[in-house]
């Protein structure tokens, strides 16, 4: 079920690289419309942010812009939130920032954060299809972020024991 697989079986050619930040992908780049990014576990440099015409998507397990950051799904819980957002976004310098190409929600059924995390992924890969059918179309629709704003890092040791504590389930 991964990104590679699915494409393979359709007969896109997939090509691995350690690092977005590079000549060799800015280069590449230039030449495609969208860059869709789905956990990307890096800072897009400026460069790779304005080399394709379509500029940079970014999935967001989250309801931009609140819980922008790492692990917005864990915070979530962590807030006793009863829905999670899931948001495709135009990436900008700032991370978590930029325009909202789709964003949607879906109820919390489980306090186990790796089963929310799952339904996020399967709702984001959704959601992030259909903002690039909507760039095939040439029918995008930006609005801008608005709302209750925050930034979360990655959870430490003591936020993972408090989650717990609150009845929150990691697996």
């Amino acid at each position: 079920y991964s990104v590679g697989a699915v494409v393979r079986d359709h007969g896109i050619p997939v090509a691995h690289r350690d690092s977005v930040n590079t000549d060799a992908f800015v280069s590449r780049a230039e030449g495609v419309d969208v860059v869709l990014s789905a956990s990307a576990p890096e800072i897009f440099d400026p460069e790779v942010l304005a080399a394709p015409s379509g500029g940079c998507l970014n999935v967001h397990t989250a309801k931009l812009p609140k819980y922008r950051g790492m692990l917005p799904t864990f915070w979530a819980l962590y807030h006793g939130e009863d829905e999670i957002g899931v948001t495709v976004h135009t990436m900008a310098e700032e991370i978590d920032q930029g325009e909202i190409a789709r964003q949607t929600t879906f109820p919390v059924e489980s306090r186990s954060l790796d089963d929310v995390i799952r339904q996020g992924k399967r709702v984001g890969g959704r959601l992030a299809a259909e903002a690039l059918g909507d760039v095939a179309a040439g029918a995008v629709t930006l609005t801008p972020m608005t709302g209750e704003e925050s930034y979360f890092s990655f959870p430490s040791a003591e936020d993972r024991r408090e989650f717990q504590r609150r009845g929150g389930r990691l697996l």
